[in-house]
């Protein structure tokens, strides 16, 4: 009984795995990723991407200013 189960085990987690790498996918988990609608926002995408960045840029500054207060011993 043990071993079967094992066996059951192996091969889900092959089959999980094959899927997840694309080598083999599972037929149940097989559908289409992406639509035609995905790359017609492209304007939407760019202000988002720049509102992303933008938020990443300040929270550098906010970490710059942080250390330069806490460290005044770096400003030099």
């Amino acid at each position: 009984m043990i071993k079967k189960q094992s066996t059951s085990y192996t091969l889900a987690f092959l089959e999980g795995m094959g899927s997840v790498l694309d080598i083999m996918p599972v037929p149940k988990f097989n559908y289409k990723l992406f639509t035609e609608a995905d790359f017609n926002n492209s304007s939407a995408d760019l202000e988002a991407l720049q509102s992303d960045w933008s938020a990443v840029g300040g929270y550098f500054e906010d970490a710059i200013a942080k250390i330069k207060t806490d460290h005044p011993q770096l400003n030099e």
